[in-house]
């Protein structure tokens, strides 16, 4: 698989990824092209990539910008590249999911910690994004104003073709 160096901007993001392309083909490997109905897709290294890149670049920026403002709101990527790959694939989710993490921070305040984390599923072929609320001490009623949070926003999600859950894993703030 294919490591890419991540940049603030997305033009040097995808110039980066068009170096490795050029690699990749240089040193012999090929280029997997797949056509999902109307749409042409290439894989290089295991990212695909729309023919037309300004759409990448476009999802790229916004995936960018959303990873900005979280740091800002104080919200905690540990693995940022993760979240950037999972976003990637289902970009439709960023507004929602900046929204739902602007509620949180608001709804909880500081200290509270707020995280942005892949989860994986050890026992089935899934994964999603979780946002993890952790407390130093946590309120009696934290699942309550959770819960609260999702109902303003579950309907939407539903329409969506990834997928988001905002809960706690009761641990102590990292």
């Amino acid at each position: 698989m294919m490591s890419v160096m991540y940049s603030s901007s997305p033009m040097n993001f995808w110039a980066s990824i068009l170096k490795q392309f050029e690699y990749q083909k240089s040193i012999g490997h090929k280029t997997k092209v797949t056509q999902r109905n109307s749409d042409l897709k290439y894989e290089i290294g295991g990212i695909f990539l729309d023919e037309d890149l300004g759409e990448n670049v476009d999802i790229t920026g916004s995936i960018e910008r959303i990873s900005e403002y979280l740091i800002l709101r104080q919200v905690s990527i540990p693995k940022p590249e993760e979240v950037r790959y999972y976003l990637r694939q289902y970009p439709d989710i960023i507004d929602l999911l900046d929204f739902v993490c602007d509620k949180t921070r608001n709804r909880f305040g500081l200290p509270t910690q707020i995280s942005l984390e892949l989860y994986r599923d050890p026992e089935i072929d899934d994964q999603y994004l979780t946002i993890y609320v952790r407390q130093k001490e946590y309120e009696k009623d934290i699942m309550d104003k959770i819960d609260e949070i999702r109902s303003i926003y579950c309907d939407e999600l539903a329409d969506k073709s990834g997928y988001f859950l905002l809960t706690t894993d009761y641990q102590f703030p990292k």
